[in-house]
């Protein structure tokens, strides 16, 4: 077992923020205050940062001396983030300048404290939790915990440079790729809340980033921004959502000598598998690439994960995180045609139409190959005799035709690739879609 600090092989990587870039080799030759280290040894943590930077700093001093560490993401809900630091049994906050007053109750100690403090030399030799919030995409977030050993469980090496994620390293998405380029020596180029999509863009191509990762939501934002002329890259990943096909030939069109990765992740469930065939779902193949240690199945049509990647446990409450045999059910329903398997969409998000199960991200992904459209998003309208019908929100791109010639297109696109329980009964044309926190598609308020 060994801490985040002693796994990094290089010093040559950076952190790189809107407004400074700390170099990984001041943030490894510094620790707390001896005052502080006593305080932080063994104590469960919450870090409560509005500082995506902050946090990656404070993540890096904290593996290893902690007993554990709660990362509270942001615009994640004050109630929760009290009710996580009860569950968690915390007993000091690591914060940047910002902290809520209702978490004034707890000592707080500043989070780049340690860039400031002693040279580097006490033990790290604890097994640090690191408790995640899910996405809570479609209900409310839950706590899961994780190790560093479980969160790198599954990576793949890769080279030194620079990284980019749209994602927030306080979630599983950008975590993930914050210890991929750390222990890769590569330099991470962090997204902080609430930056502007083409402001990160800019940093992200003055930086030499190549390679990028986001939900297919972020994607499709990033695509008409003018902000990504001039970057090139050499690695695009998707994960988080659904990957259409209409994202993946867009993102080809736009970079085509990159490669382009779907993957299937989840907090509870780790990374089960990454996709760059081009090809939207995944092939019969991924269920046969199984080992003593990781499994994937499918089971009554939804994915089931066996990893050593996934997380140990959830914390508070009595749901068990996986069944008997180790798997976790990922809710995501899939069905198999011609020799692959697709998503359909979450099973606790389909919308009932007379008895017809419909899944939103099916018909999504017919609107979606319309050029002209950037996102769409289906959602339930309440009938009086089939229960509910479904409905389209549609955001077209920069420079589009006349909405009404488009409606007419998206009508006939409907009725060609889907059944008619499953068209929408109206396509209304808005400006825009809300993304939840995590980045994708916010379904919760639809």
């Amino acid at each position: 077992m060994s801490c985040l600090r002693e796994r990094i092989r290089s010093n040559d990587a950076a952190l790189a923020g809107p407004r400074r870039t700390v170099a990984l080799a001041q943030a490894l030759s510094r620790d707390w205050p001896a005052d502080v280290w006593r305080k932080l040894r063994d104590a469960s943590v919450l870090v409560h940062c509005s500082s995506a930077l902050s946090a990656a700093l404070s993540l890096l001093q904290l593996d290893g001396l902690v007993r554990r560490m709660v990362l509270c993401p942001p615009g994640a809900d004050i109630a929760q983030i009290l009710q996580a630091a009860e569950v968690a049994q915390t007993s000091v906050v690591v914060s940047d300048l910002y902290t809520h007053p209702a978490l004034a109750h707890l000592p707080h100690i500043a989070a780049d404290r340690a860039l400031s403090g002693e040279p580097a030399s006490g033990k790290r030799d604890r097994r640090s939790e690191w408790v995640l919030f899910t996405s809570g995409s479609t209900g409310t977030a839950k706590l899961v915990v994780h190790t560093l050993e479980t969160l790198t469980a599954r990576f793949a090496a890769t080279s030194a440079g620079s990284w980019g994620t749209f994602y927030d390293i306080r979630r599983y998405g950008g975590l993930v790729i914050f210890l991929r380029a750390l222990l890769s020596g590569a330099t991470l180029v962090a997204a902080e809340p609430g930056e502007a999509i083409d402001d990160y863009l800019t940093r992200v191509r003055t930086a030499g980033c190549r390679r990028l990762t986001g939900t297919p939501s972020h994607w499709r934002r990033a695509l008409i921004s003018p902000a990504l002329s001039g970057l090139e890259l050499d690695y695009v990943r998707l994960s988080g959502e659904i990957a259409d096909q209409a994202i993946l030939d867009k993102l080809r069109a736009r970079f085509p000598e990159a490669k382009i990765v779907h993957a299937f992740a989840s907090t509870e469930a780790g990374l089960a598998f990454e996709v760059d065939d081009g090809r939207e779902g995944f092939p019969d193949s991924v269920l046969g690439a199984s080992t003593a240690q990781f499994q994937i199945k499918v089971e009554d049509g939804t994915l089931r994960v066996r990893s050593p990647g996934a997380a140990l446990r959830m914390l508070g409450g009595d749901a068990p995180l996986c069944d008997a045999q180790g798997f976790i059910d990922t809710r995501d329903a899939v069905h198999f045609r011609e020799g692959r398997y697709r998503f359909e969409g979450r099973r606790d998000g389909v919308i009932n139409v007379g008895g017809n199960k419909i899944h939103p991200e099916e018909i999504e992904a017919v609107l979606n190959r319309h050029p002209l459209v950037q996102l769409s998003r289906v959602r339930s309208r309440k009938n009086p005799i089939l229960g509910a019908l479904a409905e389209a929100e549609v955001v077209l791109g920069p420079g589009s035709a006349s909405a009404p010639r488009i409606h007419d297109d998206l009508i006939a696109l409907c009725a060609a690739h889907l059944p008619p329980h499953k068209r929408p009964v109206a396509i209304r044309f808005i400006e825009s879609l809300p993304l939840s926190q995590s980045g994708k598609l916010d379904r919760a308020h639809a």
